[in-house]
């Protein structure tokens, strides 16, 4: 069924907030409850997310998805996830360790992490940028 003339999904606006990693640092914008396709324009996303280190847009049962951002300097502390996570680097390079690989990163390239594996972005001398999305959504899965 094609998109009706203007229609671009769920506004970009913020909307609930409980159990956003990031604490008082998160938020999450877009509700796409009632939306079958939505639109989240890389544009819009840097904006929202300006001066935050995370920020969740979207929010389904099966999956999550936020932009992670690192400043230049920055110490990633994530711990393992509960659930599968891929990032995609939008901008920046960095390291990525994982397993005892070493891997350097950089705009377009695309990691998958396995749940509960133990990994974190090291050698940050720029911002970079990256989509996160989990599956199934960030914070379901109880701890094994």
């Amino acid at each position: 069924m094609p998109l009706k003339d203007g229609h671009r999904g769920a506004p970009l606006r913020e909307t609930h907030t409980t159990g956003l990693v990031g604490g008082d640092n998160a938020r999450m914008v877009g509700n796409i409850e009632h939306a079958p396709v939505a639109l989240w324009t890389a544009d819009a996303l840097r904006r929202e997310s300006k001066g935050q280190e995370w920020l969740e847009f979207l929010r389904v049962r099966a999956m999550s998805g936020g932009i992670y951002v690192l400043e230049a300097g920055a110490a990633d502390l994530q711990t393992p996830h509960t659930e599968d996570e891929v990032y995609v680097v939008l901008s920046g390079h960095c390291r990525f360790a994982a397993n005892e690989q070493v891997l350097e990163v950089g705009p377009g390239d695309t990691l998958f992490v396995a749940a509960n594996l133990e990994h974190r972005f090291i050698d940050i001398d720029e911002r970079v940028e990256f989509l996160v999305f989990f599956a199934p959504a960030e914070g379901t899965v109880s701890v094994q």
